[in-house]
């Protein structure tokens, strides 16, 4: 049937009597069929596609009234994965004004029954993301409080449940439905809520953590620390000043790198800069702040940090894997000021291409030009400057959408003609996709370096399955601007698929939660990856009973961070839905 829908879509002239008599007799095949293929054209970035689309949207508003509840309850769904699915702002708006038609169609009466709906995604399709894209896409007076009301209370009593993931799943769906209820309805009707969770014969932490939301009652510090063994404040003191720094013999480097971060992030953990050789071809280095060049593996410092495991955000305050003035004063690569800094660098083509074998880890002394969050560095990439901070930018950009986007885009062209340059950049946010790229490519090639030399080394192993792997992997490679997905993004960021398990178990560590990322001040697996790149590329401690030792200290250390991150895994969840709720009060 796929291949009937694709073939009668895909036509310059499409029958809609025919795709109209398919819908009448064939319909949970054809509303299937259907949104697949007009997801593969959006996602074609063909503007004649797209166009072809909307004709396609606007068949499916005209024939709504023709659909009883059940079959717009199955075009709803399909709706809200389409816009899951798709980057196109232009087609969510129809999608949005689609979806406004058939909830309201310009009556007194919708088209469709809400509050079934509701209950039949939350019960029956069990689909989180498409429960709350329906709760943010409807008008909030769409239902009145009385039934958001009703559909709490039986969320709350369906809590006396011992399946452990299903009362996970009734807590998030709790979570959103708390969010669109507003002050007035949870503050009206406390007593009563907080009843129903009181009578439970079984308590969780998510019965517990709702009865703190209701009640007003957040989680204080004294709670975290007897509950998660959160403690705050460093359990000693010592003199900043006093922290050796092992420099001595190591380059200073000033050569017009940029941190670029998010708004407000305090701790700068790396930098980059992009220049161009006498040769025409470019390289890409990236400074990342050297922890071990402070710290000794042995020290004091060190094993806090190993016993915390990872930086935790609470509610406005940070438990800190090293202590903030540390991190603050000796760590961030605050410009104008010379921090120690590993290097990693790769030499770039004309074209933009990475050349094969130039990777490089080095040790340096970097001082930084400037720190940018996103929005600042967009500003500045999508502007016609000619100072030396925006021509980097400019070649930044240029290599990162080669490298992202896979779309053959003309490297010399984006290089000389503004116009060109900027359709490539108006609607991205390309500073944030410009990051992920050269840090995914740096965080690989760290890995492949270790793995390479039969070293130990920590990191994120994918949870693909083969076959998911190879599948996933074609998707991407036909259709590079699908990692701008949220879904996709996610398992990119999660997950280092581009390396395969080795055969020889020294190689890896299934960790599924680690990776050799670039961050070593908030995590301790990126921090102990720094120890190991002191140990073996700078000490060069690479004889056999060295790495031997390493791999049995990385072993007992990866089952200790996962049993860790076991212990401690609902500890950001728990503090990041207080926090939201928090804030209504």
């Amino acid at each position: 049937m796929n291949n009937e829908i694709n073939k009668m879509l895909l036509k310059e002239k499409i029958n809609y009597d025919k795709l109209k008599n398919c819908f009448s007799y064939e319909f949970n095949e054809t509303i299937n069929d259907f949104f697949i293929a007009i997801t593969r054209f959006v996602n074609s970035n063909n503007k004649k596609n797209i166009n072809k689309v909307k004709e396609i949207l606007m068949f499916l508003r005209d024939n709504v009234d023709s659909f009883d509840n059940d079959k717009l309850e199955t075009v709803v769904i399909g709706l809200l994965d389409f816009k899951n699915n798709i980057d196109n702002k232009e087609i969510i708006m129809v999608v949005d004004n689609l979806l406004n038609d058939i909830y309201y169609e310009n009556s007194d009466e919708y088209k469709l029954d809400m509050n079934s709906f509701l209950n039949y995604l939350i019960y029956e399709d069990k689909n989180i993301r498409r429960i709350k894209t329906f709760l943010t896409g409807v008008d909030k007076n769409f239902l009145v409080s009385e039934q958001y009301d009703s559909i709490f209370r039986e969320l709350l009593n369906k809590f006396n449940i011992r399946d452990r993931e299903i009362k996970k799943y009734y807590y998030k769906v709790s979570l959103l439905m708390l969010d669109r209820m507003g002050n007035n309805l949870l503050s009206k009707n406390r007593n009563d809520y907080l009843s129903i969770l009181d009578e439970l014969k079984i308590h969780s932490e998510y019965t517990d953590d709702l009865c703190n939301i209701i009640s007003g009652n957040y989680v204080s510090d004294d709670v975290l620390l007897s509950r998660f063994g959160v403690n705050f404040s460093f359990p000693y003191k010592y003199d900043i000043n006093g922290v050796i720094v092992k420099d001595k013999g190591i380059p200073n480097l000033r050569q017009g790198a940029i941190t670029i971060d998010k708004n407000n992030t305090l701790k700068m953990d790396d930098a980059i800069f992009f220049k161009k050789n006498k040769d025409n071809t470019y390289t890409l280095y990236v400074h990342v702040s050297f922890v071990p060049a402070l710290i000794d593996y042995d020290s004091i410092i060190n094993k806090e940090a190993r016993r915390r495991y990872k930086s935790i955000y609470v509610f406005d305050k940070v438990v800190p894997i090293l202590s903030n003035d540390l991190v603050l004063n000796k760590c961030s690569l605050l410009k104008n000021s010379y921090r120690n800094t590993v290097t990693f660098s790769v030499k770039v083509d004309k074209n933009m291409n990475i050349i094969d074998n130039t990777f490089k880890v080095s040790r340096t002394n970097t001082k930084v030009v400037n720190n940018y969050d996103y929005s600042t560095c967009d500003m500045l990439i999508k502007n016609d400057g000619f100072d030396d901070t925006s021509v980097m930018l400019k070649n930044l950009t240029v290599f990162a959408l080669n490298n992202l986007d896979n779309n053959g885009i003309d490297v010399d062209r984006a290089l000389r003609d503004n116009d060109y340059y900027n359709s490539l950049t108006s609607d991205r946010d390309i500073s944030r996709d410009m990051v992920f790229v050269i840090m995914r490519y740096m965080n690989y090639n760290i890995s492949k370096y270790f793995r390479d030399r039969g070293y130990p080394y920590l990191y994120k192993y994918s949870l693909f399955k083969e076959d998911e792997y190879v599948n996933f992997n074609e998707v991407v490679n036909n259709n590079k601007s699908l990692i701008r997905y949220d879904d996709l993004v996610s398992d990119l960021r999660d997950s280092f698929f581009d390396i395969r398990l080795s055969s020889k178990p020294k190689n890896f560590f299934e960790l599924d939660c680690y990776s050799s990322s670039t961050d070593p001040l908030w995590k301790y697996s990126a921090l102990y990856n720094q120890y190991l790149i002191n140990n073996f590329i700078f000490l060069k401690k690479s004889d056999t009973d060295s790495i031997e030792e390493w791999y049995n200290v990385t072993r007992a250390l990866a089952k200790e961070l996962n049993l860790k991150k076991q212990e401690n895994k609902n500890i950001e969840t728990v503090c990041k839905s207080l926090s939201k709720i928090r804030s209504r009060y």
